[in-house]
């Protein structure tokens, strides 16, 4: 996780609490997250990285940071489980990439 992600809590007392990401600490093993739209949590939380995944929706604009399309950006149109489908800025054409490799 890097600073900026926007993420979503997927086990735990807080599943389903979606946050951005303000730091991450302990060898990226706690991840320091400012909780979005919540009525009472005001403050920055500590979550086990483990709890946590990298969350996106449809017509986000993203880059690639690993693997066969590293450095391509492009919208994405289609989120299947752990796989995005990304509509490419400069070839316009789709590829598809897993989740953990894109960022914001």
């Amino acid at each position: 996780f890097q600073k900026g992600d926007n993420v979503k809590v997927v086990e735990g007392e807080l599943k389903n609490l979606m946050g951005t990401v303000v730091s991450v600490e302990s060898g990226g093993d706690m991840v320091v997250v400012m909780p979005q739209d919540t009525d009472g949590l005001k403050d920055t939380l500590t979550i086990p990285a483990a709890q946590l995944d990298k969350h996106f929706r449809d017509g986000d604009h993203v880059m690639v940071l690993n693997g066969n399309y590293k450095g391509e950006t492009g919208l994405i149109v289609k989120i299947d489980r752990n796989i995005a489908t990304i509509f490419s800025d400069v070839s316009n054409k789709a590829f598809s990439v897993l989740l953990s490799d894109i960022q914001e």
